[in-house]
């Protein structure tokens, strides 16, 4: 999933904090089961800042 960027592909971006990315990362982790280990990555784009989520796929 990709966070900041508008359905037509228009960047953004979004204000997010190394600690939100944490607490985010905790979250899905503890709410979902069976558990999760999300890959939470900040790319910069065009001085705007997406979040891109990925999750493994399950069995």
């Amino acid at each position: 999933m990709l966070v900041g960027i508008d359905d037509d592909g228009s960047i953004l971006g979004v204000k997010i904090s190394n600690k939100t990315v944490q607490k985010l990362e905790r979250e899905i982790h503890d709410r979902i089961e069976p558990f999760v280990y999300p890959n939470i990555r900040i790319i910069p784009v065009d001085e705007k800042i997406v979040l891109s989520i990925e999750v493994p796929q399950g069995i």
